[in-house]
């Protein structure tokens, strides 16, 4: 395995549910141990409550806040705040304040990043698509092979 060095404008970008996810490093990069995402939430769509079977997500708050659904909970992370989701705990996410907001996210183990490709539009400017209701569909098609569970 070799050393990743990746600037802040590097790496293989993607329109997800309207915000924008840029990979910062990848599974194959890092031999599956985990991979790093990017987003840059615009507010379009917030991803269905669901859970993950087999891995473990974190989220770190760069910048704006977000509303954090964890389980029964619900937390508001600002800035600089970080949450851990337990594999198999429900968990959604959204933005809230109307400034830029960007999460680090990191998936341990890692694979589920590949999710993010398929069901994204791979980004070539800064004006994400309009919404493709079909994508819901290929969502739900697509959960089990990467152990994503919506929870209906």
């Amino acid at each position: 395995m070799e050393p990743v060095i990746r600037k802040s404008n590097e790496g293989r970008c993607y329109w997800v549910l309207g915000d924008h996810y840029r990979t910062v490093v990848s599974g194959e990069e890092t031999g599956g141990a985990y991979a790093v995402i990017e987003l840059t939430l615009n507010g379009q769509q917030a991803p269905p409550l669901h859970l993950h079977r087999g891995m473990n997500e974190g989220f770190l708050v760069l910048e704006g806040s977000i509303s954090l659904r964890l389980g029964s909970s619900d937390l508001i992370l600002r800035a600089g705040s970080f949450a851990n989701v337990p594999e198999g705990q429900p968990h959604t996410f959204h933005k809230i304040s109307g400034e830029r907001t960007r999460i680090l996210l990191t998936i341990a183990p890692a694979g589920f990043e590949r999710f993010f490709t398929e069901i994204g539009t791979p980004a070539t400017d800064d004006l994400p698509p309009d919404p493709d209701p079909a994508v819901m569909e290929l969502i739900t098609r697509l959960a089990p092979a990467y152990g994503l569970e919506l929870v209906l």
